[in-house]
């Protein structure tokens, strides 16, 4: 943002198409607030919008309805509230006080401050993000989304100083890290109690056998973390209940990007970050993004560090005015001595003090230094191509492959009693190395249509994605018995990892065909979609004595509705009914599949029954 903000406060509506900001159009805005107007003008002409509450707090529209171009429009808005619009050029309204310096003929000239347009698929500028393009794909406002949506923009991550996905989502409700933020290693979250599925870029990210083979997402390549809460297999296809998380990753942009990073925290913290974008022509028909990072740093426990390397360029090709096509490549290593995860202490001396010593030390190490390591590689490349067919249709295909190469061991503390005293404490060693390489595919058709004073915006889309996982998990092999927590004496050399015990190799694929129509009629939206998928699922468990295949298929029908209704005070409420689609695949230790829950049974009275415990669901009458 350039020009003297201390002077004035503006708004800026930037049209997505030069001529939308001076071609007559039908629009009907009732007299409201004038915030809310100003946003529902920006929905009906397909404008992107950004308010400042400063300016226009308190402040009442004036009813429009008929035929003119959003640049009249806005000027009945504004009636006598003191403001004027402005065309700056010809793809940008603007929204002045009317209010400066005094002309020799006696009017007004007044400054230009002109804002950035928020892309709800990339940079958000400030804290509050006002729209998303994982709520619906389409980029709809936040406002207009029947379902719950937190942003945490890239100036969130950084106020916050956040080091990881997790610690980013430290403030946004439901969302729980469930080892707090001293795992060097994965984001264990969950969301409304549910593990959610991991997003970038609307893609879905490595899932693997049992979930260790992550790609964990590198805050400073990031523009925003978007989470979707309740059940979104209309879009997404499997899903829990909890919700997504989806990561949205920095990409060449039209302005010149020059950023460099140093940073030192506890533990010996250091990490340099570079973000370099800009154009590398003349015309801008070619764009180009880096971002890199490199972090080296000790933890809050003994013997345990990381050093950790990210690179991520990308490059924008706009064949003509309709046509662009991305290609983008991540490369991510994390090296961590001393496992890289939070050590499994005992009870005595964390939940309740020791009798004699008390509470253990944070800093308490009970793995094996020299011998406990983590690493994990990941690699993923990619493209998206988009086309403009007209000022109101566009399609959009993306596709990416990644790769994530994941390798721990460990020795582990056991406990043979409550009390795990000095004689009651052993330690064991063991490694569970994990790959996954997953293919992953969306394309989507986006549109409008206008029939009267009802609107549609339109998604047809189809996604697929397929994954290759293979998790070894080997012996338990004990290196100390006796082994007193408080007073660690270290083996120091001669521990080997156990041989392979088990292996678990399995392959997953998905398909879906979705549509979701968004109909805003008046202060009204109302949200309907529609979703069938496939997935299937093959399994091999491999141990000593057994190898065996499973295969499972399954396929479901889901959809929601929802409604959102803009009242004039600002309040927005929404209620929405879903469904989701998560078959239970994979095995269990005895490599049999999940069984699904069993349905309620009937009783002869007709109420339904609880299965096993025969406990109704509603009150029942004896049967006669």
């Amino acid at each position: 943002m350039k020009g003297r903000l201390a002077a004035l406060a503006s708004l800026v509506c930037l049209a997505t198409a030069a001529a939308q900001a001076q071609e007559a159009q039908r629009i009907d805005i009732a007299a409201q607030p004038l915030a809310s107007a100003v946003l529902e003008l920006g929905r009906k002409t397909g404008l992107q919008v950004v308010v400042d509450d400063r300016l226009i707090a308190g402040r009442q529209s004036i009813a429009v309805s008929g035929m003119m171009t959003p640049h009249e429009a806005l000027s009945i808005m504004l009636g006598e509230s003191g403001l004027q619009p402005a065309l700056i050029d010809n793809d940008t309204l603007t929204m002045d006080r009317r209010a400066g310096a005094m002309t020799a003929d006696g009017s007004i000239m007044l400054s230009t401050v002109v804002i950035s347009a928020e892309n709800p698929f990339g940079a958000v500028s400030g804290i509050v993000a006002h729209s998303s393009g994982t709520g619906t794909k389409t980029g709809a406002n936040l406002r207009d989304v029947p379902q719950a949506v937190n942003v945490v923009t890239a100036d969130q991550i950084k106020s916050q100083g956040a080091r990881s996905v997790m610690s980013g989502l430290a403030y946004t409700p439901g969302v729980v890290g469930q080892y707090g933020d001293n795992d060097l290693r994965h984001d264990w979250l969950t969301g409304r109690g549910f593990r959610p599925d991991r997003y970038a870029d609307g893609l879905r990210q490595n899932f693997d056998a049992r979930g260790y083979a992550q790609s964990r997402a590198e805050p400073f390549g990031l523009e925003r973390i978007e989470v979707l809460k309740g059940p979104a297999s209309v879009l997404y296809g499997q899903a829990t209940p909890g919700g997504i998380v989806n990561v949205v990753t920095k990409r060449p942009v039209d302005r010149e990007v020059r950023e460099v990073e140093l940073s030192f925290g506890s533990y010996d913290r250091k990490q340099i970050g570079i973000d370099f974008g800009g154009r590398l022509d003349k015309d801008g028909d070619l764009l180009y993004r880096f971002v890199a990072m490199g972090r080296d740093g000790d933890s809050e426990y003994h013997h345990m560090s990381e050093r950790k390397l990210y690179i991520a360029p990308s490059l924008t090709w706009r064949i003509d005015p309709s046509l662009t096509l991305t290609v983008f490549g991540e490369y991510q290593n994390i090296d961590s001595p001393g496992s890289g995860g939070a050590p499994s202490l005992s009870a005595n001396g964390t939940l309740f003090p020791d009798p004699v010593r008390g509470y253990l030390p944070q800093s308490t190490f009970v793995g094996e230094p020299g011998f406990d390591h983590f690493e994990s590689t990941s690699k993923q490349a990619g493209i998206r191509l988009e086309k403009q067919i007209n000022p109101d249709w566009s399609i959009n295909q993306m596709l990416r492959y990644s790769e994530v190469d994941v390798d721990t061991q460990r020795v582990q503390l056991y406990c043979l009693s409550l009390a795990c005293g000095p004689t009651e404490a052993a330690r064991y060693a063991w490694g569970f190395p994990e790959t996954s390489k997953v293919w992953s595919y969306d394309a989507h058709l986006v549109g409008k249509l206008r029939s009267g004073v009802v609107e549609h915006d339109l998604l047809f889309g189809v996604d697929a994605s397929r994954e290759k996982s293979r998790f070894d998990e080997t012996a338990l092999s004990y290196v100390s018995m006796g082994w007193d927590v408080f007073d660690p004496a270290y083996v120091g050399s001669g521990i080997t990892r156990p041989p392979v015990a088990m292996s678990i190799g399995q392959t997953r694929k998905q398909v879906g065909i979705y549509a979701q129509d968004q109909i805003t009629w008046g202060k009204a939206v109302v949200s309907v979609g529609l979703r069938h998928d496939w997935a299937d699922t093959i399994t091999r468990t491999v141990t000593a004595t057994s190898d065996r295949s499973v295969e499972q298929g399954d396929d479901k029908l889901t959809g929601p509705i929802g409604a959102v209704y803009h009242f004039d005070n600002g309040i927005s409420p929404y209620v929405g009914y879903t469904t989701s689609f998560y078959p239970a695949g994979g095995t269990d230790r005895n490599g049999d599949v999940f069984p699904p829950p069993p349905p309620p049974t009937r009783s002869r009275s007709g109420c339904a029954m609880r299965p096993r415990t025969g406990r109704s669901w509603s009150p029942c009458r004896p049967s006669s």
